[in-house]
């Protein structure tokens, strides 16, 4: 019984061992936009959270924090595609 837990366990270990390993990945991407008075804003995200701060500018900051769980920049940037 003791053998077949050790055998069980080392497979398991090899298996996770297998599998590649994912990190996560921060990206901070910053973007500003020229506005009007009177204009509306439409903000959408596909998960996380918006705030929205107002002040006396004609201008629009928008600062996106992205945290995806990928194994490279490129798997990351095809999670953010899909």
């Amino acid at each position: 019984m003791k053998h077949t837990a050790q055998v069980l366990a080392a497979a398991c270990a090899l298996a996770l061992a297998a599998l590649p390993a994912k990190a996560t990945i921060d990206r901070v991407v910053e973007r500003s936009f020229s506005v009007q008075p009177g204009g509306a804003l439409t903000v959408r995200t596909n998960g996380g959270s918006i705030r929205v701060e107002s002040g006396d500018v004609s201008a629009v900051k928008v600062v996106a924090h992205e945290r995806i769980r990928a194994s490279s920049d490129a798997e990351a940037d095809d999670v953010l595609r899909n």
